[in-house]
């Protein structure tokens, strides 16, 4: 009997056989993970109706290197009786009675179909063989090799690093309270939720969860539950678009961390999927800010950044932005998502381990925790997570050793190459020692003084002014170049074109400064835009940081540059955080940030602001002590004259009307 030459193609497993290129693609292979699970051979058993598939699986396995030689196929159903297209292919192919074949011990058995029959458990249990369905082992070989991959490299080029694995909980077991027996019956998502809320219906008679915190009304709630819009970057894996609210906000590529750390040493990065990222919970009560406050409770000096999106399933997302983290020695990694925790935890004893899967099974003091049936997390669930993760460490486990803070310096100080990053993306396992040990080394040192030492600036000057000048006098007399990068973006009262000429006229008898314009990714609408509506966000919390790790990671070693200067900033409190935030973020990437202070005319400091508000009440007096004579000419060419025809203008019609009376009453 002849098999059916038209099969019933299962689309689904064509695409899991298509992810085992994928796997290749990425530099992996299925050999690698059948060996870590400790299997030495592998049988694939299938049915009639798969039989189109076996030729590409078996064709896939057999070019593994790891893995040529122990594969055999076995057809399931009536054995023997085929004539088997594929019979014989390298010799793998066999349609003898599975049931009567001996395994090899310790052998791993794939499954092709939905379940495996009890032909095969049965036979499986005799010869201590392992029945894996063949979409599972697919989906987790992707899983395991793509992310612990990234975790290894993190572990070879950046020793020093914690990596903390993370099993976050899951809906409780055992005493429900009346909302989550509710939630379990209903089987209520979020997307369901978010729809009835849209549709007009109240939150409190939909879930009672979010009762009792100071945003429980419906519009909130949505606000909540609405999507942060994403976008995938090249290299750095998925990252969030500028979004504002209320409640929720992203900026630099990932949402916003409003809770301010204490005197920061170390920088814990907080990376997961939707859970960890804080879906449904307000900025200051996602995981990584609760965490953040439980640290600064206990005077733990380590910041926390949120480094979490919607990445379940995406797992070479998450890969590349692991490999994307500006890690340094003495920074801890706490990975919530993209491996399987057993089976992590049973082959990389190099991690340490958190196991929350049941934490939020009852008793416990912390209220709602959960708002749907996946679950996702209450700002409650949150501070719970927080609290959890900070007990099974215990803050000696936090505080770094002084020889891995050494290690630390060493990497802040140490030559950044020009895409910045703290490891490469080649597969050395390790670095080159220096030739000749340490008296090469101390030669090199003795060569630092001699590089030519490059600082910048970056400047609106809207206008350019007297204080503008001083700084770059100032910082010129401490570099051999200095580069002023003037803002690009046309958002200022004084266009980008008449800003930049005003610079390079003002600064053109210094023979060591270069001015060029910022582009599109130094303070602009792409990397920074909070700067442009900071009237109204003076009382905010902003997050500059992507604007400075793109400035220090990339533009800064192209040019050579290795100090970075600003004007100190007493009155904006937008500029004054992106100077904060510079503070921090650059020393890591070996750039100094030295802060100036201000240049003052009658006890006040020089400020583009006050000489904008004189050019309206035309004081030129009082603006020329302010500004360089060029800016002075401008001014007076641009808003001067004009006022002043104006005026005349007006004068004269003001003339006019009355001799114009007097003849009519005449």
């Amino acid at each position: 009997m002849a098999v059916d030459n038209k099969p019933n193609i299962n689309e689904s497993l064509l695409k899991h056989i298509a992810a085992i290129d994928m796997i290749f693609a990425s530099g992996f292979s299925l050999g690698d993970y059948i060996q870590d699970l400790g299997f030495n051979s592998v049988y694939i058993y299938f049915r009639s109706s798969e039989w189109h598939l076996i030729s590409p699986l078996v064709s896939r396995f057999y070019h593994d290197p790891q893995l040529a030689g122990s594969v055999k196929a076995y057809l399931s159903d009536q054995a023997g009786k085929h004539e088997f297209p594929y019979y014989g292919l390298f010799g793998q192919i066999s349609c003898k009675d599975f049931s009567a074949e001996k395994l090899v011990e310790g052998s791993l058995v794939l499954v092709l179909g939905n379940e495996p029959d009890s032909t095969v458990t049965s036979r499986c249990q005799e010869q201590k063989a392992q029945v894996l369905m063949f979409k599972k082992f697919v989906y987790s070989a992707n899983k395991y090799l793509v992310v612990n991959h990234a975790l290894l490299r993190i572990n070879r080029h950046v020793p020093g690093v914690h990596i903390l694995i993370c099993e976050l909980p899951e809906f409780p077991h055992g005493e429900l309270t009346e909302n989550e027996a509710m939630l379990k019956n209903t089987k209520q998502s979020f997307s369901s939720l978010l729809a009835k809320l849209k549709a007009g219906e109240k939150i409190e008679n939909l879930n009672q969860a979010f009762m009792g915190l100071p945003y429980n009304d419906s519009n909130s709630i949505q606000e909540l539950l609405t999507t942060i819009p994403s976008t995938i970057v090249a290299g750095g894996g998925l990252r969030f678009k500028d979004y504002k609210s209320a409640l929720v906000n992203a900026s630099n590529g990932r949402r916003v961390d409003p809770v301010p750390a204490i005197k920061p040493k170390q920088t814990l990065y907080f990376v997961g999927g939707c859970r960890a990222m804080g879906y449904g919970a307000p900025d200051d009560g996602t995981p990584a800010a609760q965490l953040q406050k439980v640290f600064n409770k206990h005077n733990v000096n380590i910041e926390v950044q949120n480094w979490s999106f919607l990445l379940n399933g995406r797992y070479r997302l998450t890969s590349q932005l692991l490999r994307s983290l500006p890690l340094l020695p003495g920074d801890i990694l706490l990975l919530t998502n993209g491996f399987d925790f057993d089976e992590l935890q049973r082959f990389s004893i190099q991690y340490t381990f958190i196991d929350l899967r049941g934490l939020f099974n009852r008793p416990h003091d912390y209220g709602e925790t959960i708002f749907d049936c996946k679950p996702h997390y209450t700002e409650h669930g949150n501070r719970m997570i927080a609290d959890a993760i900070f007990t099974k460490l215990g803050k000696d486990y936090l505080v770094a050793s002084t020889e891995i803070m050494k290690q630390r310096q060493a990497a802040i100080d140490a030559p950044v190459i020009a895409n910045n990053s703290r490891f490469s993306n080649t597969d050395a396992d390790t670095q080159q020692e220096l030739p000749f040990g340490q008296a090469f080394q101390e030669y090199l040192d003795s060569l630092k003084p001699l590089h030519p030492r490059i600082g910048s600036i970056v400047m609106n000057c809207n206008p350019f002014t007297l204080g503008h000048r001083y700084l770059i006098e100032h910082a010129a007399a401490q570099v051999d170049r200095l580069f002023i990068f003037v803002v690009e973006e046309d958002k200022s009262e004084f266009s980008f074109k008449d800003r930049l000429s005003l610079v390079i006229e003002g600064v053109k008898d210094l023979p060591n400064v270069s001015v060029l314009p910022s582009g599109q990714f130094i303070i602009s609408s792409l990397t920074f835009v909070d700067y442009f509506g900071k009237s109204e966000l003076q009382d905010k919390t902003i997050d500059p940081s992507g604007d400075v790790e793109l400035f220090a990671r990339y533009i800064a070693p192209t040019l050579g540059i290795t100090v970075r200067f600003a004007g100190e900033e007493p009155f904006d409190n937008v500029t004054l955080q992106y100077n904060q935030t510079m503070e921090k973020i650059l020393p890591k990437y070996g750039i100094d940030f030295e802060v100036i202070a201000r240049k003052e005319s009658d006890g006040e400091p020089i400020s583009a602001s006050m000489v904008r508000a004189l050019i309206k009440t035309q004081s030129w007096d009082k603006i020329d002590k302010l500004v360089p004579k060029t800016t002075l000419k401008y001014l007076k060419k641009s808003f001067g004259e004009k006022t002043q025809a104006q005026k005349k203008n007006t004068e004269s019609k003001s003339i006019e009307k009355p001799s114009t009376t007097a003849s009519r009453s005449g």
